[in-house]
């Protein structure tokens, strides 16, 4: 078998084995390979990239409160549905987390963060 398949599948089972081991939802697993390589699946990165975002996700924390990642995400989806942003992809939810908290990216804002941003979005919802 060629070495680069085999590095290639090495590098896929790698990225699997932390996504399980860090607890990443697929909704988060989804938001990290669109903003940091505008694809939906790792089978579409190269060989460098898969390992970029092996890096990636060896640095990723998981906040404390699992499931807020995947709140904010369905909020902005909802925001998105209904008209009231232009846009459900990642760049434009992180322009916005930027707007609100300083904070370039979803994944690092704190627990504390991500409450507030989760209040804001349910109260833009209801008007």
């Amino acid at each position: 078998m060629n070495t680069a398949v085999e590095k290639r599948k090495k590098l896929l089972a790698q990225i699997h084995i932390l996504k399980k081991d860090k607890e990443i939802d697929d909704a988060t697993y989804r938001f990290l390979l669109q903003e940091y390589f505008r694809v939906d699946s790792a089978k579409d990165l190269s060989e460098t990239d898969l390992e970029k975002f092996v890096s990636v996700l060896k640095i990723f924390r998981r906040a404390k409160s699992k499931g807020q990642n995947d709140l904010i995400l369905s909020l902005w989806r909802q925001l998105f549905e209904q008209a009231k942003v232009g846009s459900q992809n990642p760049q434009s939810l992180n322009r916005w987390i930027r707007r609100q908290t300083g904070v370039e990216r979803l994944e690092w804002l704190n627990v504390s963060q991500k409450a507030k941003l989760i209040e804001a979005l349910n109260a833009w919802l209801t008007r």
